[in-house]
């Protein structure tokens, strides 16, 4: 329904509503509409004394349909091929726009040349279709003549920005039952307005809790170097894999592969339980850091005396042993130093 035409029996719903007295956010959970959606369409419709036909807004609707705007670009042959000229040297729509406006700031007639890089989309995308973009015949850089949607924009994204993952369900049997020590879960415990962050990494087989600081912020970058320090001390048999989500902070994941050496492996989408032991002890970690708690204004010393806490906090599924004994007795079982 979104992003589609209101029909005639949804004009007939609202008029229904409007007659309860209902508003228009109310009318809009309804239909599952935006209640700007709601608004605009009333506002065009209603008559002198206020009142909303939907029969008359359909037909409004249809002649409306029938007749388009003109595009600026199909009536502006002059603005279209200037607009031409800079697409044909590689620049973007964008940057196009740009350009053009600049040429002719100082002219009297400047405004005619200031044009929005989505009225250029919008006329290689209709011109296209009517063939008449002679002047666009280049388009976009994609090549693509026309719009693609945005579920496959963003798959498109996630494709390249997850380039080579590895699924979950080819990760070891040996890390899905606990039985060999050494895979991780991780992810981001975020402050309010996700504009702060920590690292959370958790060992499966003993529930041993790493936490890392975010000073810099979380981008790719900062939060595989975070992974890094956080497990590049461990011996690599204790490091063999992390499972983490598909977010945005992992685009860089490839680095893992060889420093420090750690397969990354991606959960679901919207899929938190298949990393049960990290979300149990986010959860935990929100009884030292509150929702709301900027971690920007926590110091490292606060973190780490969380950390140790809930690491030091007796366990039944560890039949009342503690995370760091147990993570403990595993670097000791290969003679490895304590933590």
């Amino acid at each position: 329904m979104p992003g589609e035409r209101l029909t005639f029996g949804e004009r007939v719903a609202i008029s229904a509503m409007l007659q309860e007295d209902r508003t228009f956010r109310y009318i809009g959970r309804v239909l599952g509409r935006s209640h700007t959606t709601i608004s605009r369409e009333v506002a065009a419709d209603r008559d002198g004394k206020g009142r909303y036909y939907p029969r008359r807004a359909e037909l409004d609707a249809r002649r409306r349909r029938e007749r388009p705007k003109v595009l600026r670009l199909a009536a502006d042959h002059g603005l279209r091929r200037q607009i031409g000229h800079w697409l044909r040297a590689g620049a973007s729509p964008a940057q196009a726009c740009g350009r053009v406006a600049r040429e002719h700031a100082h002219r009297p007639d400047a405004p005619r040349w200031r044009v929005s890089h989505t009225t250029v989309y919008n006329a290689i995308y209709v011109l296209g279709r009517r063939r008449m973009n002679v002047e666009l015949d280049v388009a976009l850089r994609t090549g693509r003549l026309r719009r693609m949607s945005r579920t496959a924009a963003a798959a498109g994204r996630d494709r390249e920005r997850f380039a080579g993952m590895i699924s979950i369900h080819e990760r070891p049997a040996q890390a899905a039952d606990r039985a060999v020590p050494g895979h991780w879960e991780g992810d981001l415990v975020q402050g309010p307005g996700n504009r702060s962050a920590i690292v959370t990494l958790v060992e499966r087989r003993s529930r041993f809790l790493i936490t890392c600081p975010l000073p810099h912020g979380k981008s790719s970058e900062h939060v595989i170097t975070a992974i890094r320090q956080g497990l590049g001390a461990l011996p690599a048999d204790r490091r063999r894999s992390l499972t983490w989500d598909q977010g945005a902070e992992m685009a860089r994941h490839a680095d893992l592969k060889t420093d420090p050496d750690l397969q990354v492996y991606f959960c679901d989408p919207h899929a938190p339980w298949q990393r049960p032991s990290n979300e149990n002890t986010n959860g935990l970690i929100r009884q030292y850091f509150p929702k709301g708690t900027d971690f920007s204004q926590v110091t490292d010393e606060e973190l780490q005396e969380a950390t140790y806490l809930l690491n030091y906090r007796p366990r039944q599924v560890l039949d009342f042993a503690n995370p760091l004994e147990v993570f403990n007795d595993l670097l000791l079982a290969d003679g490895a130093t304590t933590t």
